[in-house]
């Protein structure tokens, strides 16, 4: 992927680069710690590269939380490695720039101020916000876990765009809420099926000045 980043970061002189979550536990990968490490390490680099913006998914946060779930890495080292590596990413639940709202999933109504906080270990407040939606995924109104059909039925106000992964698309693809409107712009164009095999095209998404366009 860091290849498909820099040509088109380059091409499009590209200011900043928001990340929408799910960086690890990719299908059937869980004991691959080599490939763990080098997640981290690439996450790390373009940190440093570029100016970046990482936003949890619901596969990051059992890091944080260390309330490891099936499809986690259950080696001690690993979740100390992906646990420091996120921390050093200044992650958030939520990022707005030009009238957009970035998630993993996506809100039903407005985030609150801790949503767009970026994540410490010492920040109560937003420690218990991340235990709430880790356990409650079961819910419709889960940032990291509602998927795009349950959002259009959820949505509880009239809301900015927002663009989102979580769900695996084939093509860069737009929901709207039956009711007020909003639009749900969803991009996880990188997943893989469990037998491995690719879901979607590899599309970014490029925003200038809050207008929204494809890439490929």
């Amino acid at each position: 992927m860091h290849p498909i980043i820099k040509d088109i970061a380059y091409q499009n002189k590209v200011d900043q680069l928001v990340f929408l979550g799910d960086y690890f536990d990719d299908w059937g990968q869980q004991t691959n710690n080599k490939l763990y490490q080098e997640t981290c390490d690439a996450l790390l680099k373009l940190k440093k590269e570029y100016n970046c913006i990482f936003l949890l998914g619901n596969h990051d946060v059992p890091y944080l939380t260390r309330n490891l779930q099936h499809y986690s890495n259950h080696d001690p080292n690993i979740v100390s490695l992906c646990a420091n590596t996120l921390l050093s990413l200044e992650p958030m639940i939520a990022y707005a720039h030009d009238g957009i709202i970035y998630s993993h999933a996506g809100f039903i109504s407005t985030p609150d101020e801790i949503d767009f906080r970026i994540f410490t270990n010492d920040n109560h407040d937003h420690f218990v916000r991340l235990l709430a939606y880790e356990q409650h995924y079961y819910t419709n109104d889960n940032p990291l876990w509602i998927r795009p059909d349950e959002w259009q039925l959820s949505v509880q106000e009239l809301l900015p765009t927002q663009i989102v992964g979580h769900s695996p698309v084939s093509n860069i693809t737009t929901f709207k809420a039956e009711r007020f409107g909003s639009k749900l712009v969803v991009c996880d164009t990188f997943s893989n099926t469990s037998t491995n095999q690719k879901i979607g095209n590899y599309a970014l998404v490029l925003v200038k000045d809050g207008v929204i366009e494809r890439i490929y």
